[in-house]
């Protein structure tokens, strides 16, 4: 009998990730920027290399006048 993964462990990261990029991008698509920056960050949290992700949230903070933190983003 093997041994399944709990839930949150490293196992699930690519689907959660992917899971995250979708929800944030039909989010924005529908003009709710500041869900998407949310799920845009719990993206970039979950990996930090992620430059879509970083993008995508630079763009949705710049868009609601976060222009501090879409600065570090954009970087």
């Amino acid at each position: 009998m093997g041994v399944r993964p709990t839930a949150g462990t490293d196992d699930d990261g690519p689907q959660r990730l992917r899971a995250l990029m979708e929800e944030a991008a039909h989010l924005d698509r529908g003009g709710r920027k500041v869900e998407a920056a949310q799920r845009y960050r719990a993206a970039v949290q979950l990996r930090p290399d992620l430059d879509s992700g970083h993008f995508n949230l630079a763009v949705c903070l710049h868009e609601t006048g976060h222009i501090r933190e879409a600065q570090h983003h954009f970087a």
